[in-house]
């Protein structure tokens, strides 16, 4: 116990969020991937399909699918990773991608997949 709280569990706090929008389900995509949970990984990348389909922005996209790549990585699904990756590199090369911020998020997720793409 730490100041007499209990540990906080955070594979409980992970089943209570939410996958409503693509960026709520990027983010227990994510943690589910850092902690081996691969049935909350599978339901997240399940709902961020349906959710890419619905967002129109590809910039936010272009995010969106550098943290599923990264994701992936760490969950050991090279399946998405090899499906995900060169669907990133086609959003970052449109022009309205390009000049977004949302830029660096995407191309900061995809340069940690591994080494060649960091030296790409």
């Amino acid at each position: 116990m730490f100041f007499g709280l209990s540990p906080f569990n955070v594979k409980h706090a992970l089943a209570s969020l939410k996958t409503d929008t693509l960026y709520n389900a990027s983010v227990v995509l994510y943690a589910s991937a850092l902690l081996k949970d691969k049935s909350h990984y599978l339901e997240a990348l399940s709902a961020m399909e349906i959710k890419f389909k619905e967002t129109p922005n590809n910039s936010f996209k272009a995010w969106m699918l550098g943290r599923v790549a990264l994701a992936a990585t760490h969950m050991g699904d090279q399946e998405t990773v090899v499906k995900t990756v060169p669907a990133l590199k086609d959003l970052l090369e449109q022009k309205e991608v390009a000049e977004d911020e949302s830029r660096a998020w995407a191309l900061g997720y995809l340069a940690a997949v591994n080494l060649a793409e960091y030296k790409t």
